[in-house]
């Protein structure tokens, strides 16, 4: 998988906390461009309805993880075209 393209856009719903604009329609033309690369990739994103029925035709992995702002678990979505 070298040089498989990792991104990592700002969790949706949340992005009001990045420093850097990323509006829903940002979501949506990744998502376009995602559905055209002929590579691989991986994408991690929160557990969102949104996020499940926009990626819906990938391979989707809900995982779990530590949260760094409680001692709580977080709900993730591993995305991926593997």
């Amino acid at each position: 998988m070298t040089n498989s393209p990792i991104p990592d856009p700002p969790y949706y719903g949340t992005e009001k906390m990045y420093d850097v604009s990323f509006t829903k329609d940002d979501h949506l033309n990744l998502k376009q461009h995602l559905s055209v690369t002929k590579g691989l990739f991986l994408l991690s994103y929160n557990d969102n309805p949104f996020i499940r029925d926009l990626y819906g035709g990938f391979n989707i992995r809900p995982i779990e993880r530590g949260n760094n702002m409680s001692a709580g678990k977080y709900k993730e979505l591993l995305t991926s075209r593997y």
